[in-house]
């Protein structure tokens, strides 16, 4: 067996274990997998993190060619529209194939752990962005969308809900096929059949929703609170490197304190990660059961969300970092991701049910779960673009992507 192949099955049991288990899969594991010595295998790979490296680059490679493909008019003949569905689903597809390499250099793997990632991380991503804002253009140009969009934001907006595809395990059941293209579609026609004809900003449910984010203002520490300053310390640490890569020690020293001090707070790492969590948890859960018992129309609720997840991912920034970092170091196994996923999903089918039952949402035809799967990762604004865009611009992007739809009606 040649190098080039032994190199490239050492990948292929690699990207299944990081897949499986994350960063914690060890080179004694891969080697274990692929049935050599670790010796054999620090001949192909120096170490864990070139290993990684390389597995990025060939899935920055794969997404190069889809992008160049794009950017070379392959669907000239196609409807532009047609073109951004198609490249969408090109780029789902590529992401569920490389779904460890996704998950590992995605949100920015910690530089302790990875280093070499970071050279092809701010690369080939880009090229993506551009093929995808340029199809956009073109829709624009041809009168397929809506005037004062910000084709920028869209373009990122698509690529992130088509990377997103490639994180969990939906996509292994049997509607997981038909979110790539429905979640463009929802993106392009919008959910909303038909406006209630009532502006959204003044529904009860908004005005819940801004209940909630202020309240939020409230539950900042008292100066002084050394509880409260070691759980400060320990959130920007845990934000920074993610659960595996933090000890108790980082965080005594992040805080300025000793070790004791920090055991006389929490007992165990775990305790600590529950606790810095908590209060994101919390605001999440019960702002969303406020807004849907809030006395609205589905289509006021579904904007209430929208402005209230925007507003979490502003407040709760480090808190979210968290969890998203953990998705690479314990990949997700089930189709239901952490926290309180499961309670949102059902509280937005609920939402969109009655919403089909008063004729204003679109895309009846589709299964339940899968429309509402895919209709609950477009309700997370991306958190890049509400730091670029604040809370406002982002949730206009969101009404623009989830409710009205970019395409002209």
């Amino acid at each position: 067996m040649g190098n080039a192949t032994r190199r490239s099955e050492i990948l292929d049991v690699a990207a299944s274990l990081f897949a499986s288990t994350g960063l914690r899969t060890s080179l004694n594991d891969i080697a274990d997998a692929c049935g050599i010595r670790p010796g054999s295998l620090y001949y192909h790979f120096e170490s864990k993190e070139a290993l990684i490296a390389e597995l990025v680059e060939r899935f920055h490679t794969a997404l190069e060619q889809l992008a160049t493909s794009a950017s070379a008019g392959r669907w000239s003949e196609s409807a532009p529209s047609d073109a951004v569905v198609a490249f969408g689903q090109e780029i789902a597809d590529c992401a569920v194939r490389h779904r460890a390499a996704l998950l590992l250099s995605l949100f920015d793997a910690p530089a302790v752990a990875v280093p070499e990632s970071r050279d092809v991380a701010g690369r080939t991503l880009p090229m993506v962005h551009e093929a995808m804002h340029g199809l956009l253009r073109v829709a624009e140009e041809q009168g397929e969308l809506r005037g004062g969009l910000n084709l920028d934001a869209v373009a990122d907006r698509v690529c992130q809900s088509m990377f997103h595809v490639g994180i969990g395990v939906y996509h292994r059941s049997r509607g997981g096929r038909l979110v790539p293209e429905l979640k463009c579609r929802i993106i392009l026609d919008g959910l909303a059949a038909r406006e209630d004809g009532e502006p959204l900003d003044g529904s009860d449910a908004h005005r819940v929703a801004d209940q909630v984010i202020e309240g939020w203002k409230h539950t900042e520490p008292a100066s002084g609170d050394r509880a409260a300053l070691i759980r400060a310390a320990a959130r920007t640490e845990l934000a920074k490197r993610g659960v595996e890569l933090t000890t108790i020690r980082d965080v005594a020293a992040a805080a300025g304190v000793d070790l004791r001090a920090v055991y006389r707070v929490v007992s165990s790492k775990e305790e600590l990660l529950i606790s810095v969590l908590g209060d994101y948890a919390t605001a999440v859960s019960d702002g969303w059961t406020q807004v849907v018992e809030a006395t609205a129309s589905p289509m006021e609720k579904l904007d209430a969300l929208l402005w209230l997840n925007v507003n979490v991912l502003d407040r709760f920034h480090e808190e979210h970092r968290i969890q998203t970092l953990s998705l690479k170091q314990i990949p997700p196994t089930s189709e239901n991701l952490p926290l309180t996923f499961g309670t949102q999903l059902r509280q937005l089918g609920e939402i969109l049910a009655a919403g089909d039952r008063a004729g204003v949402f679109r895309f009846t035809d589709m299964p339940a779960d899968t429309r509402a799967r895919s209709a609950f990762s477009l309700v997370w604004t991306p958190e890049n673009l509400v730091r670029r865009l604040g809370p406002e611009g982002a949730h206009e992007l969101a009404r623009d992507t989830v409710l009205r739809g970019i395409g002209r009606t």
